[in-house]
């Protein structure tokens, strides 16, 4: 029978942790895999999550219904899977405390945010403190893909690296596209001699489309060459209102939730990406492996993210005229972010062969740390 290993995810959406997994899965096809969708709903992912695992929709589990928590005891009980890991970092406790009750060996909490986003209020804080507690008994081991995210939740974290451990997101070189600029522009319907400046990112306060719509308005009323091509789900519904009223529709494109992004990326001069928190930022690590140069916000999960030669181009996410001063330096200047272009640092980097066997490891216990 071999390994028989459960993940847990919020539902199969275009997220960070969730095309993670799904990368990871096409990558390390050996296993016997299993993702439960703790929201029971599916999502755009969902026929390419079926293609490589077995998915399950049909059971809940939420925050607060311990009846849930029992179901999925027993589910546990029943499947005897050999490891469980939850992407939800803190939130995995109680999940973690049934497999361990249940009798799952190998117990997995998997960070993939640098700052808690739960909302702060008294009752939600005596949840997070609990669900935490549990995580750090129920768990065999906890991961990250970023130190950031280590150093916030768990400050004492490196003196002890029988439990903690820190796994940066894998990309096999071979999804970089291989369409040309003159191709995409022409599929996308963007002249030739346009400055493109692009983005990746639902919409939600952590990817900062707030200053990415400042910012697009000024510069576009400022250079007719300009277009921002804005890729993600939700985007069009929160900004559009907004880029309608300035006329600018034809230089603010909306693209929505893309399952090229890759192959759009080969049209851009330039991405921005100015997000307040990242776990470890999927889209950037995109833009950087396509050899496109970059602006993004100096957090500090962007900077281990980058090369030292970019830390220079990073900015203050919440410094308008920062923002905008160095996105107007790459329009009048072509050259200016050349050392940002970084294609083979981070394809040596970020290298799946490697990268996914050290998480395989930690999922099919032949970790030798322990």
């Amino acid at each position: 029978m071999g390994n028989k290993i459960l993940f847990l995810i919020k539902a199969p959406n275009a997220g960070g942790a969730e095309t993670y997994l799904l990368r990871y899965m096409r990558h390390c096809k050996q296993s016997n895999y299993t993702v439960y969708c703790k929201g029971g709903i599916g999502g755009e992912l969902e026929l390419a999550y079926r293609e490589v695992c077995t998915l399950k929709l049909d059971s809940k589990l939420g925050y607060y219904n311990p009846f849930e928590y029992i179901k999925f005891y027993k589910y546990l009980k029943r499947k005897k899977y050999t490891s469980v890991c939850d992407f939800q970092g803190n939130f995995s406790g109680f999940v973690l405390l049934c497999a361990k009750i249940a009798g799952v060996s190998n117990r997995i909490a998997f960070y993939r945010e640098s700052k808690n986003k739960f909302s702060n209020s008294f009752f939600k804080r005596i949840y997070t403190w609990l669900t935490t507690r549990a995580m750090l008994y129920s768990a065999t081991r906890i991961l990250a893909n970023s130190k950031n995210a280590l150093n916030h939740f768990h400050p004492e974290w490196e003196g002890k690296p029988n439990k903690f451990r820190v796994i940066y997101n894998g990309f096999d070189s071979n999804i970089v596209s291989r369409k040309d600029k003159s191709e995409m522009r022409n599929l996308l319907n963007i002249p030739h001699d346009a400055f493109v400046i692009g983005h990746s990112g639902r919409y939600c306060s952590a990817k900062n489309h707030e200053m990415i719509l400042h910012v697009a308005l000024k510069l576009c009323s400022s250079y007719p060459n300009v277009i921002f091509v804005l890729m993600g789900r939700d985007v069009k519904e929160h900004l559009q209102n907004e880029v309608e009223k300035y006329d600018l529709s034809e230089q603010i494109r909306f693209l929505g939730y893309r399952t090229d992004v890759l192959d759009v990326l080969k049209s851009v001069d330039t991405f921005y990406f100015p997000s307040l928190t990242e776990g470890q930022p999927n889209a950037l690590i995109e833009a950087m492996m396509s050899n496109v140069p970059f602006v993004a916000s100096n957090i500090p999960s962007i900077k281990e993210t980058v090369p030292d030669c970019c830390q220079s181009f990073l900015v203050d996410p919440n410094d308008f005229e920062e923002n905008y001063k160095a996105l107007e330096k790459a329009v009048q200047d072509l050259s200016y972010l050349d050392e940002t272009k970084c294609s083979i640092w981070a394809k040596e980097k970020f290298n799946a062969d490697k990268l996914f066997n050290e998480f395989r490891e930690e999922l099919e216990l032949l970790c030798t740390t322990r």
